[in-house]
Order: C-alpha cells, then sequence, then structure tokens
C-alpha cells in the first residue's frame, strides 16, 4: 500500500474509534498530497462535524457537492452540519436531496424531522420521525423526537402514549422519562409529570432537563422557593440551560422579586439571543414596573413565540409614531379579547395620526368597536382574507401600539372610549327593574386559562359569600361561559344570584348594555375589567398579590382606564383583605346611591 493510502487508512481507523483529534491530523496531511481525493473530503467533513467544527466542514462538504455526484452520505452530513449553523431550510433541501437517492437510511429522516422542527413545519417532521421508526423500530432518538413533536402540536395525549412507548422499550431511557414528564405537566397531571422527573432523575442523578422538569411542576404547584431550588440543581449541572434561567425568573415574579426575575432573564438571553420567550417574559416584568419605553421593544418578542414565521411577512416591529403618520395603516388581531379591548384604547391617537385604518378584531367585537370609532374600517379575524396586507403602507399587530403611543404615564388618556348599545342598555335595564329594586351588582369571579394563571386569579362563589350575602343589593352574573349549574349550585345553598342565558352574555354587544344597565361591576382579572373601562363603568376589580402586567404592581388606579378601581392580595392566595375592602367600597357606593 502506498504511503499516502496507509496514511488515509490510518486515518479512518482512528476515526472509527472515534480518536477524532488524531483522524484530522493524518487527514490533514493526506489532502495536502491529494487535495481532491473525495473519501478523505467526506470524512474529514464528518471528523469536524463531530468535533462541533460546522462552519469548517461546510466548504469541505461544498467541495465534495460541486465534485459530484454527491453521495446520500455526503448530502447527509452537509444537512448536519447546516442543522446546527441554524440554516435549517438549506438542512431540508439536503436531507431531501439524500432520501432521493436512498430513502432507506433511517438517520435521514431523522435528521429532516428535526431540521422540519426547527421551521415549525411539525406535521411534516412527524411523519419523517414515524418514517425513521417503520426502518428501525428500535430508534430511540426517533421515538424521542417523535414524542417531542406531539408535544409541538399540543397532542399530549398522544405525546403520552409515544413516550409510554419509548420507555417500555428502553427503561433506562432518562432522555424518554423527561419527556412524559413534560407531556404531563401540560396536562396539568402534577403526580405523573413528577414521577416521570424523578425515575429520569433516578436513571440520571446529573440530568439538568430533570431537575428543570421538577422546577416546573413545583412551580405550577405554586411552591416557588421549591420550584427555584430545583432550578438551581438544573444550573448547577448546565449553567447554560436557558429555560432554567427563565423558568427561575418566572418564580422570582411570581414571588415579586421583580429584579431579580429580570437579571434572570437577562442571564437567559445573553446564552441564547434568539430566546423569544425571556425577552417577553422580561418585557412584562417591566411593564407591569411602569417602565414602559424598556418594555416595549422587548415585548415585540411575543411575536415569534406561537405565530408561524410566514404570519410574520409584511409585518412591522417596534413601529414609531411616526412611522404612522399619513400612512394607510393595517393593525392585525392578536391575544386575547380583554386585550384587544384595552389596546383599542390607542385607537383615537391612531385616527388622529394615519390617512386610512383597517383594525382586525375578534368577530365578537366587530358591531361594538364599530359604534365607537365609524371611521374606522373592521374586519372580523375569522375572515382573516377580508385584510390585505399589501393594500396598506404598514402592518402591524394591535400590541405593537403601545410601541408607537404609550411611552410613559403622561401618554395614557384613561377615557371611556366604547359606548353600549342604548337600545340593549335600555331593554336589561327594563328587565332588571322587573327583577329588582335593589343596587345591581355584576359580578365575575373567574379569568384566565391553566396556561394564563387561571387558578391564581380566580374565586370561588363560595369565597365571594361575605359580598354575595348582602340583602340590600341584587347580583348579576357576567361571567363568560357555561356557568349555570355552579350557579344553579349556589342559588340552592341561599344564594340570589341573576343569570342571564350563555348565548346573551356571548354576545360583546349585549354584555356592554348589560354592564352599562347596572350600578357597578366587580370582577377578577379578566375580559370584564377591560370592557367596563373601555365603557367607563365602574369596576372594582380583584386582583392576586403579583397580577397580570396591565394592572401595575401598586395602586388603586388602573392606568388604562379611570373607572377601574383596583383591589389587591396583601399576601400571596389570600383573597380576605381583598374580599373586605371591596365590601367596604360597595357599601359606600350603595349608601351614595340612597343618599
Amino acid at each position: 500500500m502506498p504511503p499516502s493510502e496507509k496514511t488515509f487508512a490510518l486515518a479512518l481507523d482512528a476515526f472509527r474509534a472515534g480518536r477524532f483529534q488524531e483522524s484530522e491530523r493524518l487527514l490533514q496531511t493526506f489532502l495536502k498530497r491529494e487535495p481532491s481525493h473525495l473519501g478523505a473530503i467526506n470524512v474529514l467533513a464528518m471528523v469536524l462535524i463531530q468535533r462541533g467544527r460546522y462552519r469548517e466542514a461546510e466548504p469541505l462538504l461544498q467541495r465534495a457537492v460541486r465534485a459530484g455526484p454527491a453521495s446520500d452520505a455526503t448530502l447527509y452530513n452537509y444537512g448536519v452540519a447546516l442543522r446546527f449553523l441554524r440554516r435549517p431550510a438549506e438542512a431540508v433541501e439536503r436531507f431531501s436531496a439524500a432520501l432521493a437517492l436512498n430513502g432507506t437510511v433511517p438517520d435521514t429522516w431523522n435528521e429532516r424531522g428535526m431540521a422540519l422542527n426547527d421551521l415549525r413545519r411539525h406535521e411534516e417532521a412527524l411523519r419523517d420521525f414515524e418514517r425513521a421508526i417503520a426502518l428501525r423500530k428500535d430508534y430511540r432518538e426517533a421515538h424521542l423526537n417523535r414524542g417531542k413533536t406531539l408535544v409541538a402540536l399540543s397532542r399530549h395525549e398522544e405525546a403520552v402514549a409515544a413516550f409510554d412507548q419509548a420507555v417500555a422499550l428502553f427503561p433506562d431511557f432518562a432522555e424518554a422519562w423527561v419527556g412524559r414528564g413534560s407531556a404531563h405537566v401540560r396536562l396539568r397531571n402534577d403526580g405523573e409529570a413528577m414521577a416521570s422527573f424523578d425515575r429520569a432523575l433516578q436513571i440520571r442523578p446529573d440530568m439538568a432537563e430533570a431537575w428543570l422538569g421538577r422546577g416546573s411542576v413545583l412551580g405550577g404547584l405554586r411552591r416557588r422557593e421549591e420550584a427555584i431550588e430545583a432550578y438551581d440543581r438544573a444550573l448547577a449541572l448546565k449553567p447554560d440551560l436557558v429555560e432554567a434561567w427563565a423558568g427561575r425568573g418566572d418564580q422570582l415574579a411570581e414571588l415579586g422579586r421583580l429584579d431579580e426575575a429580570i437579571a434572570d432573564y437577562d442571564r437567559a438571553i445573553a446564552i441564547n439571543p434568539d430566546y423569544a420567550r425571556a425577552y417577553v417574559e422580561k418585557s412584562l416584568c417591566l411593564l407591569v414596573l411602569g417602565r414602559f419605553a424598556e418594555g416595549w421593544p422587548f415585548y415585540e418578542w411575543r411575536r415569534r413565540m406561537k405565530i408561524k414565521p410566514e404570519d410574520l411577512q409584511g409585518v412591522s416591529e417596534a413601529v414609531g409614531r411616526d412611522d404612522l403618520a399619513g400612512r394607510k395603516v393595517a393593525v392585525l388581531s392578536e391575544q386575547g379579547v380583554g386585550d384587544e379591548i384595552m389596546f383599542a384604547s390607542i385607537l383615537p391617537d391612531l385616527i388622529g395620526d394615519a390617512a386610512a385604518i383597517t383594525y382586525q378584531v375578534d368577530p365578537r367585537l366587530v358591531t361594538l368597536f364599530r359604534r365607537a370609532f365609524p371611521g374606522v374600517t373592521f374586519v372580523s379575524r375569522a375572515a382573516p382574507g377580508e385584510l390585505r396586507k399589501e393594500e396598506h403602507d404598514v402592518v402591524i399587530w394591535s400590541g405593537g401600539l403601545g410601541h408607537a403611543y404609550r411611552l410613559k404615564d403622561a401618554d395614557f388618556p384613561r377615557s371611556a372610549y366604547l359606548k353600549a348599545d342604548p337600545a340593549v342598555t335600555a331593554r336589561f335595564a327594563q328587565d332588571l327593574r322587573g327583577r329588582t329594586d335593589l343596587f345591581t351588582v355584576g359580578i365575575s369571579w373567574r379569568g384566565g386559562t391553566p396556561a394564563t394563571n387561571g387558578e391564581r386569579r380566580s374565586l370561588a362563589l363560595d369565597q365571594l359569600a361575605p359580598l354575595l350575602g348582602r340583602s340590600d343589593c341584587t347580583f348579576v352574573s357576567l361571567q363568560y361561559g357555561d356557568v349555570s349549574r355552579e350557579v344553579s349550585e349556589f342559588n340552592d345553598r341561599g344564594g340570589r344570584i341573576v343569570l342571564y342565558d350563555r348565548e346573551t352574555l356571548d354576545d360583546f354587544d349585549n354584555l356592554a348594555g348589560l354592564i352599562e344597565a347596572l350600578d357597578l361591576i366587580i370582577s377578577v382579572q379578566n375580559t370584564t375589567v377591560h370592557l367596563s373601562g373601555a365603557l367607563g363603568k365602574t369596576c372594582l376589580a380583584m386582583l392576586p398579590f403579583v397580577p397580570e402586567w396591565r394592572y401595575g404592581l401598586a395602586g388603586r388606579d388602573m392606568i388604562w382606564y379611570r373607572s377601574v378601581e383596583l383591589y389587591r392580595q396583601a399576601r400571596s392566595d389570600d383573597w380576605s383583605n381583598v374580599i373586605a375592602e371591596v365590601g367596604e367600597r360597595l357599601a359606600a357606593a350603595i349608601a351614595a346611591k340612597r343618599a
């Protein structure tokens, strides 16, 4: 064997034995003599990939492809390098080309699936992982990736089944136990989630991701200090685990330690400058502190968390007031109905600046908004084709209006801006007069979902008994959703809550008319507060210890609405002082009306 060929053979042996440094040295020597040897070029690229030097591997792979015809192995390696270089679209192209040459290699299907996941093309990725498993039943990584993709698709029950299959095949597969725990977290199965993370830690006590999972469960159970300890354990093992820094920040924020929370989000951002969640959570801390000029730019990162990349095309980011003056502006719907109502308070400013406005909203708000702002073209987000981005000079999301118009306290006029239909209000007022001659109070006692801390911000009707037991007023349910059974059971125990049918209250024009017909509103933090404030109706808002950013961190006044009064928990998870203070305010309102 010629000396040069012997060098190549030794390099191959070193590569197969995992001695990558030695293999690289031999290959570099060999390629100085044989610079066009495709085998050596490919192996050196594989060595560099194994050593995490993807940028150096890419030009070698380019040489191999140009020399052509490229093998499926070369195209596979090229795809791997591109994926790690965060160029997933190009990676998918290389993997697809490799599969066109040879569709029987499970690794290629698995790698393409991961690249598709990077592009948020989860349905396609799922099919690739299933194809990899069909080719190799015991393919651990493909089973793991399939479960993770089902989580990304919010198909959590299926994800649990996928992870159950993985741990049945590989009982000591710690990563699959962590995946199983993560799926159970999303299903709010705290016991199963904790058991899964604990099983992973039995297998690998030094697994940072399992400690991360424990932190998420403990945080969901509102065991904040224990959650922080779990995140600390994760970070001691893996200091660059951005999810642990963000999770730790979340718990500090819930404890009201906002400066510390911001510092943790900054640590996450320093590690991963593209980590959108950390920017958004940092923005919420700044906004709740009233530091609007600092917070709004980070708030723009919310768009990158759940919105598909194609939905961002043609949409401007961090727009200033000068960018909107004299322009044809389209405003896109986003977030919940309460936020849509709140950000619509900025519409009068935009109307004064823009040449024309097309504003997309939840279909339940269209009639109400058209009455308040007759010069604006309102379209329903249920019919997205009605708004054509290309027909406008500037397209923004509704939450982006804050960045343009609400940079300091003085920028918030706090004026009422929505109008109930007088005929609807009159109809409800007549109906209420037929039921009662007492002071009428609208109540809403639940808000949010499990994902938005609904449990922390909601009450049971029995908790409100000190208010609802008053004999000098009549309470009317404004609660969204089907609460007929809950109200009926409460009334059977002596309560006297008036309940209109669900269809009536689901219509926001009706809801606005009912709110206008009542004497006073009492609500937890939810859409009822925003609608009452937008109408200029007095609303007593009952807030948890650390409220949503919209309500600020302290004080009785709400910066968005003059008519909303804020009543805050003095201690976390303790509503007693709030109910007592609201009771005193209600008594004063009743006395004032009688005077």
